[in-house]
């Protein structure tokens, strides 16, 4: 039996918080929340049960419809790098190889799910495909910072991200836009959506091509660079089915397809033109059950695919297949105390026939988890543990401690501590350039206070963290070893105001990722990032802007290529022109910075956008 770091002091520390609530009286509308009269938004990942916003405990972000919708975004990536605690590394334009850091951890370490559809890669080090994602069907986005091993296992080590698509409503609307932008991209979207009696659907579809310019490597003294143009193209679609079978119990199917197909530089001559190929499919069923009003269950099975392919001179293809079951309850014991269990099943198989022996690999993990949950008129205390059953390296339990104390009608403190792992990709073990199949899971224990601020529509929060991770998966001359030692610390800051003429939302992160063992830099993570967006609305428009300012990052692990800092300037203006027509005008990088977010590769200059958008009156 093998576990994760022990909980040891720190988790006295995680929840002094909590304990020091008992001696304090809680004000009044902390009650309401208690009783469920608060109008508070619904999380759901960070319980996997709808809980309100003010019974979670840690750094939880709800992106909502409205503000994407408002904030004339051109991608997911572009959206999510302007929240706090999150930070985007991306090889070239759209549709080339993208990855995310949340606060200072790789990409492998946040989970990723679509509609409670797990999203992950066996390939090479793991994690989700982010450049594939687009935002014309998305509805709202949950961020969950924080170790989360305790509740989804492995890749849950710094954080979760769960997108929810656009869910039918009332009678059918039509919406198809389109729009043009410099450097020669377009795109076009369409969906339909609608409920009847017990039934609602959503059915929606996008594409988006361009790329006219060389948007890959462009340092002329790189081996790989070559000066022809780099065209990309992303289209995909997503599908919702809902029926309300009878009071209480709700029946779910939800699919999604994403593909990205984008030229990338490999050489001067290549023979062939190099194109790589990235598709993501998922497939989910969930059925929510009230069996009474002490017990509530959830019921999900989902499979998804991830599949790589590089045509051209050196091709490559792998496909990643990942299947999980779940059968989750939650028993309310009373008015203020919860337990919740879960039993998950989890298969990954990864199939590369050049690159893997055998060149069809596979994996099963089998779990079970326990959360128990406290609150009482603003006051909460959580304890959560997991077991994981891994085919390949035994049990690994990881477990999670959290308190939280309102201090008056404005003010919070809370306080955590978690351990999490993160299995080795098949790759990683099985691969025959350099697998290594006595690698062992990296660990994870994590530490974070924070206090959070909110009266009549001002919001403030503060999140100190600290990580360490042991037994960091690298490539070591000839193959990857378990070499390295992590330590994540850091000041995220996140504050704004939505309630007056002027909504605006600014943050900052000041951290520190290093390794431990030689107190260098990780890779492409910067020391500090500060961000300020802000609309208003003018004479029948809405208009706003963004800045984004991040630090210099070092693009090697010997901290010898730097890459400078940067910041860019986004404005856009959005218009309702009667008919149901809208306009979206939108100019990003207003001052055509030059910077790079890897070292050699191409980012985009100043481009403008103009979009129409028309829901026709059925």
């Amino acid at each position: 039996v093998r576990n994760a770091p022990a909980m040891h002091s720190a988790v006295a520390l995680g929840v002094a918080a909590a304990l020091a609530s008992f001696n304090f009286a809680a004000p009044a509308w902390a009650a309401d929340v208690a009783s469920g009269e608060s109008l508070e938004p619904i999380v759901v990942t960070a319980t996997r049960m709808p809980v309100p916003l003010g019974q979670v405990v840690g750094d939880v972000t709800i992106i909502g419809n409205d503000e994407i919708e408002r904030g004339g975004y051109g991608d997911l990536a572009t959206l999510l790098s302007r929240e706090g605690g999150l930070e985007f590394d991306r090889n070239g334009g759209p549709g080339t190889a993208t990855g995310v850091f949340t606060r200072g951890a790789p990409s492998r370490f946040t989970a990723v799910l679509i509609d409670g559809v797990r999203v992950d890669s066996q390939n090479l080090q793991g994690g989700a495909t982010w450049s594939n994602l687009p935002l014309s069907s998305v509805d709202h986005i949950e961020i969950v910072r924080g170790p989360s091993s305790a509740l989804y296992g492995s890749d849950a080590v710094a954080g979760v991200v769960q997108i929810f698509t656009k869910k039918g409503q009332g009678k059918p609307s039509v919406e198809l836009s389109g729009g043009l932008a410099s450097r020669g991209t377009r795109n076009a979207a369409a969906s339909i959506r609608g409920s009847d009696q017990q039934w609602d659907y959503a059915l929606s579809m996008s594409t988006e091509s361009g790329g006219g310019h060389q948007s890959s490597i462009v340092n002329p003294s790189n081996a790989n660079f070559n000066a022809d143009p780099d065209p990309y193209r992303l289209r995909g679609w997503s599908a919702r089915l809902g029926w309300d079978v009878t009071k209480g119990h709700r029946l779910e199917l939800t699919s999604n397809q994403q593909q990205a197909r984008a030229s990338y530089d490999d050489g001067a001559a290549p023979t062939v033109a190099p194109l790589s190929v990235q598709l993501l499919d998922t497939l989910g069923v969930k059925w929510q059950a009230n069996w009474s009003e002490a017990l509530e269950g959830v019921y999900s099975i989902g499979q998804s695919r991830e599949r790589l392919e590089f045509v051209g001179d050196y091709p490559f293809n792998t496909t990643t297949d990942l299947r999980t079951a779940t059968v989750l309850h939650r028993f309310k014991l009373n008015a203020h105390n919860d337990v919740q269990a879960l039993l998950e099943r989890r298969e990954d198989a990864l199939i590369n026939s050049q690159e893997l022996s055998p060149e069809r690999a596979i994996r099963s993990q089998n779990a079970a988890s326990l959360a128990y949950d406290w609150h009482d008129q603003g006051r909460v205390l959580q304890a959560k543990v997991r077991q994981d059953q891994d085919s390949n390296f035994g049990r690994y339990t990881t477990g999670a401690l959290a308190g939280a104390l309102q201090i008056d009608s404005s003010l919070r403190l809370r306080s955590s501590y978690g351990t999490g792992f993160r299995a080795p990709t098949l790759y990683e073990r099985l691969n025959v350039w350099g697998g290594n199949p006595d690698l062992t899971p990296e660990e994870s224990r994590s530490f974070e206070l924070g206090a959070d601020f909110k009266r009549a529509g001002q919001f403030a929060s503060a999140t100190w963290f600290s990580s360490h991770v042991n037994n960091l998966i690298d490539w070591e001359t000839s193959r990857y070893e378990n070499v390295g030692k992590a330590k994540l610390q850091g000041l995220s800051i996140q504050f704004g105001d939505d309630s007056g003429s002027v909504r605006w939302k600014a943050s900052f992160d000041n951290q520190s990722a290093k390794n431990a063992q030689t107190d260098l830099w990780l890779v492409r993570r910067a020391r500090n990032r500060a961000g300020l967006q802000l609309d208003t609305d003018v004479a029948g428009w809405t208009i706003g802007g963004r800045v984004a300012a991040v630090g210099a990052r070092f693009d090697d692990v010997a901290n010898q290529n730097r890459l400078g800092g940067y910041a860019l300037f986004d404005g856009w203006a959005q218009r309702n022109l009667g008919g149901g027509w809208s306009v979206l005008l939108r100019l990003d990088n207003a001052l055509d910075h030059r910077y790079q977010l890897a070292k050699d590769y191409s980012t985009p200059g100043r481009t403008g956008f103009i979009g129409l958008k028309w829901t026709p009156a059925i």
